[in-house]
Protein backbone atom coordinates (compact mmCIF):
# COMPACT_ATOMS: atom_id res chain seq x y z
CA UNK A 1 0.00 0.00 0.00
CA UNK A 2 1.08 3.39 -0.72
CA UNK A 3 1.52 6.17 1.64
CA UNK A 4 -1.47 8.09 0.43
CA UNK A 5 -3.74 5.13 0.70
CA UNK A 6 -2.53 4.57 4.22
CA UNK A 7 -3.06 8.21 5.10
CA UNK A 8 -6.53 8.18 3.57
CA UNK A 9 -7.43 5.04 5.49
CA UNK A 10 -6.25 6.45 8.81
CA UNK A 11 -8.05 9.75 8.22
CA UNK A 12 -11.29 7.98 7.35
CA UNK A 13 -11.06 5.88 10.53
CA UNK A 14 -10.43 8.98 12.67
CA UNK A 15 -13.37 10.83 11.10
CA UNK A 16 -15.64 7.79 11.54
CA UNK A 17 -14.70 7.50 15.27
CA UNK A 18 -15.31 11.26 15.78
CA UNK A 19 -18.72 11.04 14.07
CA UNK A 20 -19.63 7.99 16.26
CA UNK A 21 -18.67 9.87 19.43
CA UNK A 22 -20.68 12.92 18.34
CA UNK A 23 -23.71 10.76 17.52
CA UNK A 24 -23.43 9.04 20.93
CA UNK A 25 -23.35 12.40 22.76
CA UNK A 26 -26.34 13.60 20.73
CA UNK A 27 -28.27 10.42 21.60
CA UNK A 28 -27.55 10.90 25.31
CA UNK A 29 -28.77 14.52 25.22
CA UNK A 30 -31.90 13.56 23.30
CA UNK A 31 -32.68 10.78 25.79
CA UNK A 32 -32.19 13.18 28.73
CA UNK A 33 -34.56 15.69 27.13
CA UNK A 34 -37.23 13.03 26.56
CA UNK A 35 -36.90 11.85 30.14
CA UNK A 36 -37.23 15.37 31.47
CA UNK A 37 -40.35 15.94 29.36
CA UNK A 38 -42.02 12.65 30.33
CA UNK A 39 -41.43 12.98 34.10
CA UNK A 40 -41.89 16.62 35.02
CA UNK A 41 -41.59 17.60 38.68
CA UNK A 42 -45.29 18.43 39.28
CA UNK A 43 -45.26 17.52 42.97
CA UNK A 44 -43.04 19.81 44.93
CA UNK A 45 -40.57 18.19 47.27
CA UNK A 46 -41.53 18.04 50.96
CA UNK A 47 -40.52 21.13 52.86
CA UNK A 48 -38.32 21.09 55.92
CA UNK A 49 -41.21 22.34 58.10
CA UNK A 50 -43.42 19.47 56.91
CA UNK A 51 -40.66 16.98 57.66
CA UNK A 52 -40.17 18.49 61.14
CA UNK A 53 -43.92 18.28 61.82
CA UNK A 54 -43.94 14.65 60.68
CA UNK A 55 -40.96 13.87 62.90
CA UNK A 56 -42.72 15.54 65.86
CA UNK A 57 -45.86 13.49 65.18
CA UNK A 58 -43.79 10.32 65.14
CA UNK A 59 -42.12 11.33 68.43
CA UNK A 60 -45.56 11.85 70.00
CA UNK A 61 -46.69 8.48 68.69
CA UNK A 62 -43.48 6.91 69.97
CA UNK A 63 -44.06 8.43 73.43
CA UNK A 64 -47.62 7.10 73.47
CA UNK A 65 -46.43 3.65 72.43
CA UNK A 66 -43.70 3.74 75.10
CA UNK A 67 -46.29 4.62 77.76
CA UNK A 68 -48.54 1.81 76.52
CA UNK A 69 -45.62 -0.60 76.58
CA UNK A 70 -44.74 0.42 80.15
CA UNK A 71 -48.39 -0.11 81.17
CA UNK A 72 -48.38 -3.55 79.55
CA UNK A 73 -45.10 -4.45 81.26
CA UNK A 74 -46.67 -3.44 84.59
CA UNK A 75 -49.71 -5.59 83.91
CA UNK A 76 -47.48 -8.48 82.86
CA UNK A 77 -45.56 -8.12 86.12
CA UNK A 78 -48.82 -8.17 88.08
CA UNK A 79 -50.00 -11.23 86.18
CA UNK A 80 -46.67 -12.93 86.79
CA UNK A 81 -46.95 -12.21 90.50
CA UNK A 82 -50.52 -13.52 90.54
CA UNK A 83 -49.41 -16.62 88.67
CA UNK A 84 -46.63 -17.29 91.17
CA UNK A 85 -49.12 -16.84 94.04
CA UNK A 86 -51.51 -19.27 92.34
CA UNK A 87 -48.71 -21.78 91.85
CA UNK A 88 -47.77 -21.48 95.52
CA UNK A 89 -51.42 -22.00 96.46
CA UNK A 90 -51.64 -25.07 94.22
CA UNK A 91 -48.45 -26.46 95.78
CA UNK A 92 -49.81 -25.82 99.28
CA UNK A 93 -53.14 -27.42 98.43
CA UNK A 94 -51.38 -30.37 96.80
CA UNK A 95 -49.41 -30.93 99.98
CA UNK A 96 -52.62 -30.65 102.00
CA UNK A 97 -54.32 -33.11 99.65
CA UNK A 98 -51.43 -35.51 100.18
CA UNK A 99 -51.80 -35.16 103.94
CA UNK A 100 -55.54 -35.75 103.69
CA UNK A 101 -54.96 -38.80 101.50
CA UNK A 102 -52.60 -40.20 104.12
CA UNK A 103 -55.16 -39.51 106.87
CA UNK A 104 -57.88 -41.18 104.76
CA UNK A 105 -55.67 -44.22 104.24
CA UNK A 106 -55.01 -44.44 107.97
CA UNK A 107 -58.72 -44.02 108.75
CA UNK A 108 -59.65 -46.77 106.26
CA UNK A 109 -57.08 -49.07 107.84
CA UNK A 110 -58.50 -48.31 111.29
CA UNK A 111 -62.03 -48.91 109.95
CA UNK A 112 -61.00 -52.31 108.56
CA UNK A 113 -59.45 -53.18 111.92
CA UNK A 114 -62.63 -52.14 113.77
CA UNK A 115 -64.84 -54.02 111.31
CA UNK A 116 -62.70 -57.11 111.82
CA UNK A 117 -62.97 -56.70 115.60
CA UNK A 118 -66.76 -56.35 115.30
CA UNK A 119 -66.98 -59.49 113.16
CA UNK A 120 -64.82 -61.36 115.66
CA UNK A 121 -66.98 -60.16 118.57
CA UNK A 122 -70.18 -61.12 116.74
CA UNK A 123 -68.76 -64.55 115.99
CA UNK A 124 -67.74 -65.04 119.65
CA UNK A 125 -71.14 -63.85 120.79
CA UNK A 126 -72.83 -66.26 118.41
CA UNK A 127 -70.80 -69.15 119.82
CA UNK A 128 -71.76 -68.40 123.44
CA UNK A 129 -74.75 -70.32 124.81
CA UNK A 130 -77.77 -68.16 125.48
CA UNK A 131 -79.95 -68.43 128.51
CA UNK A 132 -83.51 -67.36 128.25
CA UNK A 133 -85.20 -66.02 131.36
CA UNK A 134 -88.97 -66.05 131.40
CA UNK A 135 -90.91 -64.00 133.88
CA UNK A 136 -94.50 -64.82 134.65
CA UNK A 137 -96.77 -62.16 135.99
CA UNK A 138 -99.91 -62.74 137.79
CA UNK A 139 -102.78 -60.35 137.70
CA UNK A 140 -103.68 -60.58 141.34
CA UNK A 141 -101.41 -58.39 143.24
CA UNK A 142 -101.46 -57.69 146.88
CA UNK A 143 -100.12 -54.63 148.55
CA UNK A 144 -97.52 -56.87 150.08
CA UNK A 145 -96.46 -57.95 146.65
CA UNK A 146 -96.08 -54.36 145.59
CA UNK A 147 -93.59 -53.82 148.34
CA UNK A 148 -91.68 -56.84 147.22
CA UNK A 149 -91.66 -55.54 143.67
CA UNK A 150 -90.23 -52.27 144.84
CA UNK A 151 -87.49 -54.14 146.63
CA UNK A 152 -86.75 -56.06 143.47
CA UNK A 153 -86.49 -52.85 141.56
CA UNK A 154 -84.06 -51.51 144.11
CA UNK A 155 -81.98 -54.63 143.75
CA UNK A 156 -81.76 -54.07 140.03
CA UNK A 157 -80.43 -50.55 140.42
Amino acid sequence: MSRTALFLRRSTTIVAVAVAIALGALAIRTAAAWTAESAPLEIAPVSVAALQAEVEGERTRSSALTAELERLVGEATELSTALEAARAEVDRESAQAGDLAAELKAAKKKLRTLEKAIRTAKAALARQPRTVVTTVRTEDRDDDHDDDDEDEEDDDD
